[in-house]
């Protein structure tokens, strides 16, 4: 429904429905939208195992214990479907080391679109720099790349070289920069040449070249 919202000088601001009123530093505030709800709204909208994996998820919280701990015993469940669900539920905790973590286990590969897009949601909520913290502590060398890979492309930035970037990174021997680069790439064209992060470089040669094909004809683009 509406909602109405009384400023502090008094004046009044109805939000409607599917919108966003947006407050921030000194910027004047602004209303956006509408936009669609999430998909959690409406049960039949997520997958059968994700609806199991959150009741069975559910059960394991325990009343007057810290939300964060439950979640972060949720990471040793043996079914890779609640590890995943546990560890994006920690991301608005500011818990991000568990789902970085996931990008270099090949058993999540099923799950490494949604801890992306979870990832990139936090990026864009202002979580940066905790993430930029997390990796620089734990992944020191490669850091820098996977910051960048988290901060998404701009089509005037792919044409001006992070296509080739992306498509180089299909290369790396770390499987988290891999597994960045072809999201962000599946992200952007909605192809996946049946390339394979979890696999290693030698072993997806053909996939790669269908991606420097793309990159030589100029499709990697929205």
């Amino acid at each position: 429904g509406r909602v109405s919202w009384d400023e502090a000088d008094g004046s009044k601001v109805d939000i409607p429905a599917g919108h966003v009123r947006i407050y921030a530093g000194t910027d004047p505030p602004d209303t956006y939208g509408p936009f669609a709800p999430p998909d959690w709204i409406e049960a039949r909208a997520l997958r059968e195992i994700e609806r199991q994996s959150a009741a069975t998820l559910e059960r394991t919280l325990v009343e007057g214990k810290p939300l964060s701990l439950s979640l972060v015993e949720a990471l040793e469940q043996p079914r890779i479907e609640i590890r995943s669900l546990a560890s994006r539920c920690l991301i608005p905790l500011g818990e991000f080391e568990p789902l970085l973590k996931e990008l270099n286990d090949p058993q999540q590969y099923s799950y490494w679109v949604y801890g992306f897009a979870s990832l990139r949601e936090a990026m864009q909520r202002g979580s940066h720099l905790e993430i930029k913290e997390v990796l620089e502590r734990t992944r020191p060398i490669e850091a820098g790349d996977l910051y960048r890979l988290l901060q998404g492309y701009s089509p005037d930035q792919l044409a001006k070289g992070e296509a080739d970037n992306l498509v180089r990174y299909l290369e790396s021997e770390q499987m988290d920069i891999r597994v960045l680069a072809f999201q962000n790439l599946y992200s952007i064209t909605g192809a996946m040449e049946f390339y394979r992060p979890e696999k290693r470089p030698e072993g997806a040669r053909s996939s790669i070249q269908n991606w420097k094909n793309r990159l030589a004809k100029g499709t990697i683009v929205y």
